[in-house]
């Protein structure tokens, strides 16, 4: 920080603002290029070709960014190097040029904190079941092959798993082809962007029968929410029959089985089988009730809690995570985090 008071001398008598100022103070005439310091016109005093503005220099503009730098010693935040530097100088405008020399520093915008999570955008419900699927890979070590697809309907929230053989496009292909034997192709796929979804030969493999391939967000698991969800509760259901001494394969038959047709979603009261298919799953326990039919089945009234459960989710997690709408527009210069592959 520039202390030596002969510096600050030579700098302030050359300085035409300042000579202004001073000039000022003996007329009691502010011109309006000065008219920032014609506020604190009270608390300022000259002494020589110093400044002060109570007990704190004046900084001239020649010296403020040198005053500004050496503050900024550890990358500390704008807050602090406000404290520092007012504590000693003074001049109009500070506190933006700080911010302004935070932002500009490249350093401290790699090490930060990135920005805020942005709002969630919620879907509307698809026009009917088996239409959109999420899919993903999951990893679970000592399971068999320790590969898994993991399926679910965005409209049903249905749920398949399948252990699967290697994690290649061909595989992926002929894994997802076994589930859509029995219900048939979706409309979309979506999946993250890793392999092997995002590689040529999956994809044509699903758009040249009419699958339409939807990619979510790079890094935003909530893009492709409805698989993550189901993602978080089969790991835990398989450490669970660890803890039970159960078999894997019998845990994830049993996670999936309850989530499908016992399961209801917690606003939308309705199991996943019964929103697939239009009737309750008949097997598990003994009932009075008879099976429903597909015209029972209120779908419109399915859509209108869909979307209040959505919006009830939205609010809470946007307050939640301090969402807030990026200010970001075309043109501007952004510092991107490149995650580096683990070796």
């Amino acid at each position: 920080m520039p202390g030596l008071w002969k510096e600050i001398e030579i700098v302030s008598e050359a300085d035409e603002e300042l000579i202004s100022v001073r000039l000022a103070l003996q007329s009691g005439n502010w011109p309006e290029n000065i008219r920032r310091f014609h506020a604190q016109m009270k608390e300022l005093r000259s002494l020589g070709s110093l400044i002060f503005n109570g007990d704190r220099i004046v900084l001239p503009e020649a010296l403020r960014y040198k005053a500004i730098k050496a503050s900024h010693q550890g990358h500390i935040g704008c807050g602090a190097m406000k404290r520092i530097i007012r504590e000693y100088f003074w001049w109009p405008g500070l506190s933006s040029e700080v911010e302004k020399f935070v932002k500009s520093c490249e350093t401290c915008l790699v090490i930060s904190r990135r920005n805020p999570s942005i709002p969630l955008c919620s879907r509307e419900l698809p026009d009917g079941p088996w239409e959109i699927l999420q899919v993903d890979l999951l990893s679970i070590n000592n399971c068999g092959s320790g590969e898994f697809l993991v399926l679910v309907d965005t409209y049903s929230r249905y749920l398949a798993v399948a252990e699967i053989k290697s994690t290649d496009a061909k595989n992926t292909n002929l894994t997802l082809a076994k589930i859509f034997y029995t219900w048939g192709l979706p409309l979309i796929l979506q999946s993250d962007n890793g392999p092997p979804f995002q590689g040529k030969e999956f994809i044509d493999y699903w758009q040249n029968k009419g699958v339409k391939i939807r990619k979510s967000l790079p890094l935003s698991a909530q893009s492709n929410g409805a698989v993550e969800r189901q993602n978080q509760g089969i790991l835990k259901a398989i450490a669970g029959a660890k803890e039970d001494g159960l078999h894997w394969k019998e845990a994830l038959q049993n996670y999936v089985h309850v989530h499908n047709t016992l399961k209801p979603h917690f606003r939308l009261c309705i199991t996943p089988f019964e929103l697939l298919v239009g009737w309750k799953y008949r097997g598990t326990f003994p009932s009075l009730w008879k099976a429903k039919s597909s015209e029972e089945l209120d779908r419109y009234e399915i859509r209108d809690r869909d979307a209040l459960s959505k919006l009830i989710s939205k609010t809470y997690a946007d307050s939640h995570r301090g969402a807030k709408a990026s200010d970001i527009k075309a043109g501007d210069k952004v510092i991107m985090a490149v995650p580096k592959k683990p070796r």
